[in-house]
């Protein structure tokens, strides 16, 4: 429902805006022109140049001097100077061409990796955009700000085509059943060829106990104490010559049966290579395209950075052809035509 104002308040309205009404003079009106200007950095067109009504911007933080004071920035003659929106003007270019090199090393330490874990090459990103730079001769400013864009999104995707690697490569080393298999047979066999040989230095101590090997002996021994107790013999002398009879039937039968599971291994052990070689590849080619969350981030990463460098590409032409000159465009040459007189036109109109 509309609100209803009454006559006497209409009546306020009118009398109260009769008193200010803002300049009306011509002198008034340039003056204050310039009331509402905080910056001039969106203006249609470049601020007067030393116009003391432009006011610079005021951040929260404003920096200090050393008096105390507050440092305000000039922007105006900053804006004059500009002299067309986003473009440098050429005096100025030369003093931006003989900074180039600091500028390249600041550009790659904001964007190449260095960290005590691994690093990317600065001399690697500072030669390319060196070379960048020679070969498109960036003409002003914001050429040579969308060069490095460039050069930035080149060294992004680099990025991603090293995580694609390095992600095909974890999956191998990490998930190869046929790998696991040769090592746990490997294993296996390492630990069945000492049995054995532990089952034949345990005969020959049996046979002739070696008194200068005192740690071998001690073990000899302890491994007779615990063949007695496994066996059932109680109290026995390790020289008694019924017990060293027993020891001696066990300790041969032993050896074929260690001989006949090597000989099994090596055949298993033979099988799992060869299963492991002609799997190798397949699994290569299966881990080279990465899957699950990691193509997702890659896909998302990657697209980003096309998106990036097809738009700075873009803008680069775009802003080239701006500037090129005009083509001159070839004019016909005037064709000479015969006067039609009146006889000629008379006898087209009769036929």
């Amino acid at each position: 429902m509309p609100k209803v104002v009454s006559q006497r308040q209409i009546r306020a309205n009118r009398h109260n805006a009769q008193r200010s009404t803002g300049p009306r003079t011509p002198e008034g009106k340039a003056r204050s022109r310039m009331n509402a200007v905080k910056h001039g950095l969106c203006a249609k067109g470049p601020a007067p140049r030393g116009n003391p009504t432009v006011k610079p911007p005021r951040c929260k933080a404003a920096s200090r001097n050393k008096s105390g004071g507050t440092a305000k920035p000039q922007l105006g003659s900053g804006i004059a100077a500009l002299g067309k929106p986003g473009r440098v003007s050429r005096s100025a270019f030369p003093r931006i061409a003989n900074r180039q090199t600091p500028r390249i090393r600041r550009l790659a330490r904001e964007v190449v990796i260095n960290t005590r874990y691994g690093s990317e090459h600065q001399a690697d990103f500072e030669a390319y955009l060196r070379q960048l730079r020679k070969d498109l001769q960036p003409k002003n400013l914001l050429e040579q700000t969308l060069i490095e864009r460039i050069a930035t999104s080149h060294w992004r995707l680099r990025r991603a085509q090293r995580f694609e690697a390095a992600t095909a490569c974890q999956t191998l080393e990490n998930d190869n059943p046929d790998a696991d298999a040769v090592r746990s047979l490997s294993d296996e066999l390492d630990s069945v060829t000492a049995d054995l040989s532990l089952t034949r230095e345990r005969l020959a101590f049996l046979d002739q106990p070696n008194s200068e090997d005192a740690q071998g002996l001690r073990e000899f021994n302890s491994y007779l104490s615990q063949f007695a107790d496994l066996r059932g013999f109680k109290n026995v002398d390790h020289n008694d010559p019924q017990f060293r009879r027993t020891v001696r039937e066990t300790l041969e039968n032993l050896i074929p049966h260690y001989q006949g599971e090597i000989q099994s291994l090596h055949e298993r052990l033979k099988q799992a290579q060869a299963d492991e070689t002609q799997n190798r590849q397949r699994r290569f080619h299966l881990a080279s395209v990465p899957d699950g969350e990691n193509l997702q981030r890659l896909v998302r990463y990657e697209t980003m950075i096309d998106h990036q460098l097809h738009r700075a590409v873009s803008e680069l032409r775009r802003n080239r052809k701006t500037d090129a000159p005009p083509k001159k465009m070839a004019h016909p040459k005037n064709e000479t035509k015969a006067p039609i007189t009146e006889g000629t036109q008379g006898k087209d109109t009769q036929q």
